[in-house]
């Protein structure tokens, strides 16, 4: 595939909008709920600083959900430039999930694209459709491919990334060498040491101690969910749910493991670390069941304030 490098991971997914308009001509996205961010949510409705004429050039659909997908093609009709969304996040795609989603929008006339940025090299190498067995349209990678530094690529078919030729896009930082040559080292250090299947591996090996963990301490109703790349941990204890996650991360924070509720293995996590993570998460449990008890978590805690922080509405 054909790659325009770019400097910020930002300065990539602007663009992705863009390239599909001018690859068809026209304006609509269908985009995926668990790819929405405040970019693509500014077309869903009216957004300050945002032309009003841009609402209702996105429809959201839910991963897979058929049934949504098709409603949103059909809110849309023959206007589609793209469909964008990630090719997984915390579930697999069911039913060749993705493959449907793209014969779909190529069928009528638009492209399908993928959003790497966050998640990708997690799942998989060169990414997560990788792993699911899916090539898009145009796929789009940022910083985590250089581990950090900034940077940011647009790959896609020739004839898709051809479309571009007859716009200007310009950039302040292209002439800068650093971040694709990090980049380059952080690639071929991650293909050269198989970084996704020791991530994907150890995860697993996590995951299921997690699980443990949850049947072990089962007063607490401990949900554990996610990949085994980056598995999840959350409490359901209704109204005291907010205050034992609360209680949760900083007696963990206290043990020097700063967490909150997902696990991001790493492919410098080695077994040790992730013992001594485990070792600690069940004495945390067993505190906070002792307190669960007592009736006494939300008095522990505390008054606490939850932030809403970065939502994908999914």
């Amino acid at each position: 595939m054909p790659a325009a490098p770019l400097s910020t991971s930002a300065a990539a997914d602007t663009r992705l909008p863009a390239r599909a308009w001018l690859i068809v001509g026209l304006l609509s996205v269908v985009a995926c709920l668990n790819y929405l961010d405040r970019v693509m949510l500014t077309t869903m409705r009216e957004s300050l600083g945002v032309p009003r004429e841009l609402k209702g050039t996105s429809v959201a659909f839910r991963y897979n959900e058929w049934a949504s997908f098709e409603k949103a093609l059909d809110a849309l009709g023959t206007n589609i430039a793209a469909v964008v969304m990630e090719p997984m996040r915390s579930e697999d795609p069911r039913d060749n999930f993705l493959q449907r989603v793209a014969h779909a929008v190529r069928a009528r006339g638009g492209v399908f694209m993928v959003d790497e940025v966050s998640a990708g090299w997690r799942f998989g190498f060169p990414g997560g459709a990788a792993r699911v067995g899916v090539e898009p349209d145009i796929a789009v990678y940022a910083k985590a491919t250089s581990n950090g530094v900034p940077f940011g690529a647009v790959l896609g078919r020739g004839e898709v990334m051809d479309a571009a030729n007859a716009s200007f896009i310009s950039s302040s930082h292209w002439t800068d060498g650093l971040g694709a040559a990090a980049a380059l080292a952080c690639v071929s250090k991650m293909q050269r040491q198989g970084t996704q299947a020791y991530v994907w591996s150890l995860g697993l090996g996590l995951q299921a101690s997690l699980r443990e963990l949850a049947v072990k301490h089962s007063a607490l109703n401990i949900v554990i969910s996610g990949q085994p790349s980056a598995p999840s941990l959350a409490f359901s204890l209704g109204a005291d749910s907010v205050a034992v996650k609360a209680l949760y991360i900083r007696r963990i924070v206290a043990h020097g493991f700063l967490v909150s509720g997902q696990y991001y293995v790493l492919g410098t996590h080695d077994e040790a670390q992730v013992a001594s993570l485990l070792s600690a998460l069940d004495e945390v449990c067993t505190e906070l069941t002792a307190l669960n008890e007592a009736g006494q978590l939300q008095a522990t805690a505390g008054a606490v304030q939850v932030s809403g922080g970065f939502g994908r509405l999914a």
